[in-house]
């Protein structure tokens, strides 16, 4: 007689082909999921192979599993990303204000250009998820404190030196030299425009501290490198490295990174025709907070040497930041009234992105003190190089990569951006405001560092002190080029683009006007 199992009940004779059978399954999963593959395969010395070890093709497998039953997870609609966004900045309801909702069209714009063009890959629509629940919940946090903190408000943000020119032309060299002069630039940090201010009401998932968030983000450093290995050796992030304005624009939903990092190229050409007023706003504001902030750090140290009590000093950030509204003694007006308003009080704001070619006018709306710096480059050598760290992030998140594509795409990006950049230049110009733009070229950035800094100091009449071209000196020598690795790729054979056929006005007028021979 057979006896039954009495877990599932099977007769005994069963156990072995339902075991047999279990194996075999298991096989051709394993089958399936190590052969799922990017779309293409690049050589080694790229750098650009899309990164799927074993665990990634699971995951990728599993959802491409759910997408194929009707289910996609977590959701990429609008509606559903800002109620996260909201949960995780421990809000209930949106902050007010004249700019609330102003993310809502490139929001809107982008979901749906992730849906018909992305092609996310299931690790894709995490990353995707993520990105902008983050951008939108920092972008909620800052609105909010800025709204119920009268001292933030009051901040003044006079005259950034601004960094700008098509990526890949030196603006992360130059912006990481200069910000080496502590006495006279302040840069946001990587830490700061990723995780500026502690969640509302104790949200978060760990320390809110200023040093608790710095770790976190330098733990997601850590694993977006086991996702993207050797992304260094094109664009080497640490959590206290000076970090450019896009990642700010983010949470406007304003941002070219989020075209680079999420395969949307429609996305990107939607943005370059939109007003950008106010995500400059909310970068204003965010400015703002960072200045706030550093003042009662600042505050709360002096504080400290005097022997005040300051035990309560690792929490004391986030009740600061949402406190005293209107009101209070006259002692408390009159300091209110003075704070903030001396130009000269803090330093410098050095801010820097290649998106500001597109929101020029914008900048200087903002900003009408701002002073420019604007890097060149032969946009032949600009393509190659964009197109390919555009290639090495959207392997993380899409098997569809198409390396022709993707330059061309770059192509047409660029060439509007140049277009509008230059067209925005003249009419300044016209305006007498010439003197705010120092060109600079990349290959004597390169070949002559020191003297491209002494060159740009003389432009706007700043002095060099002895320390800080120390500094600089040391910086050179601890970050030479391509400390991190020389990725081998040319626009011929590994984009299949002749370089020939990349011709168009704009960028024909840009060469003549701006690339020294």
């Amino acid at each position: 007689p057979t006896h039954p199992l009495p877990a599932f009940g099977l007769p005994s004779e069963m156990w072995i082909p339902l075991a047999l059978f279990l194996f075999g399954l298991c096989i051709m999963i394993y089958i399936e999921i190590n052969e799922t593959k990017p779309k293409i395969l690049f050589p080694e010395v790229t750098m650009l192979q899309p990164h799927r070890p074993f665990t990634i093709k699971a995951i990728n497998c599993v959802g491409k599993a759910a997408k194929a039953l009707g289910f996609s997870f977590p959701s990429l609609r609008p509606k559903d990303i800002v109620a996260a966004a909201l949960k995780r900045a421990g809000l209930k309801k949106e902050p007010g204000g004249a700019d609330k909702q102003s993310y809502m069209p490139g929001l809107e714009f982008l979901c749906g250009s992730l849906a018909l063009e992305a092609n996310l890959t299931q690790i894709g629509r995490l990353v995707a998820h993520g990105t902008l629940e983050m951008s939108l919940a920092n972008r909620f946090v800052i609105d909010y404190l800025h709204e119920t903190n009268k001292e933030i408000r009051r901040q003044k943000v006079s005259a950034p030196l601004v960094i700008m020119g098509m990526a890949r032309t030196g603006t992360t060299f130059l912006h990481g030299l200069l910000s080496q002069d502590r006495s006279l630039f302040r840069s946001p940090l990587h830490h700061e425009t990723m995780y500026p201010a502690p969640l509302i009401g104790g949200a978060g998932d760990g320390d809110e501290s200023l040093e608790g968030r710095r770790d976190k983000i330098a733990r997601d450093l850590q694993q977006f490198e086991k996702l993207c290995p050797n992304f260094g050796a094109f664009h080497k992030i640490t959590a206290t490295t000076p970090e450019e304005c896009v990642t700010i624009f983010q949470q406007d939903v304003m941002a070219q990174s989020l075209y680079i990092t999420l395969n949307c190229p429609s996305y990107d050409r939607w943005m370059q025709d939109q007003d950008m007023s106010s995500t400059m706003r909310h970068h204003r504001r965010l400015l703002q907070y960072l200045q706030h902030r550093e003042e009662k750090e600042e505050e709360e140290k002096k504080e400290k040497e005097a022997g005040g009590d300051n035990s309560s000093s690792s929490s004391s950030s986030t009740v600061v930041e949402a406190k005293e509204e209107e009101g209070g003694s006259a002692k408390e007006q009159r300091k209110d009234e003075t704070k903030g308003n001396d130009p000269q009080r803090s330093r410098q704001w050095l801010l820097k992105t290649p998106q500001y070619l597109i929101m020029l006018g914008e900048l200087i709306m903002e900003y009408p003190d701002a002073e420019i710096i604007w890097t060149h480059r032969p946009p032949k050598d600009v393509l190659a190089s964009l197109s390919a760290i555009s290639t090495k992030l959207m392997g993380v998140v899409t098997d569809e990569i198409d390396p022709k594509n993707i330059c061309k795409n770059v192509f047409i990006n660029t060439t509007s951006a140049i277009a509008k950049a230059m067209a925005t230049r003249k009419a300044l110009e016209r305006m007498g405001l010439g003197k705010r733009f120092c060109d600079v070229q990349f290959d004597r950035l390169c070949a002559q560092p020191m003297a491209t800094v002494r060159r740009i100091y003389k432009h706007f009449g700043k002095k060099l002190e002895p320390d800080a071209e120390a500094r600089m000196q040391l910086y050179l020598k601890e970050h030479p080029r391509f400390k991190h690795g020389k990725p081998q790729y040319n626009i011929k054979d590994t984009f299949e683009t002749n370089p020939d056929d990349l011709k168009l006005p704009p960028l024909d007028d840009y060469e003549a006007l701006y690339i020294k021979k």
